[in-house]
């Protein structure tokens, strides 16, 4: 099994690349499916990341089967407003965090 990774713009603005790369890997006798995928929505990290990857496989017994989407978790479960300690002035820890989130959730 072969996996390639690359940023979404490879489909969109070099197609040319995107194809050469896809009948590169059917040449030499891989199986090929591909599929954008975004971090939040198949890998539970706060930040949407699209990205397109191949998945090459020699003699597949079976289709390709992409993972489901997750549901999102809220961004407040990323954020722990200790992680500088007393390095933030008194009164003031995770305030700009906390600010940051709920304007983020509105």
């Amino acid at each position: 099994m072969v996996v390639l990774e690359n940023v979404e713009g490879l489909l969109r603005r070099h197609g040319e690349c995107f194809l050469m790369v896809l009948r590169a890997m059917q040449s030499i006798g891989y199986t090929v499916s591909w599929n954008i995928l975004d971090s939040k929505l198949h890998g539970g990290v706060p930040q949407s990341r699209r990205r397109l990857y191949h998945v090459g496989v020699l003699r597949p017994t079976k289709p390709m089967r992409w993972p489901p989407q997750l549901q999102p978790r809220p961004l407040e479960t990323f954020i722990d407003d200790t992680e500088f300690g007393t390095r933030l002035p008194p009164g003031r820890r995770g305030s700009l965090a906390r600010r940051r989130v709920a304007a983020a959730l509105k």
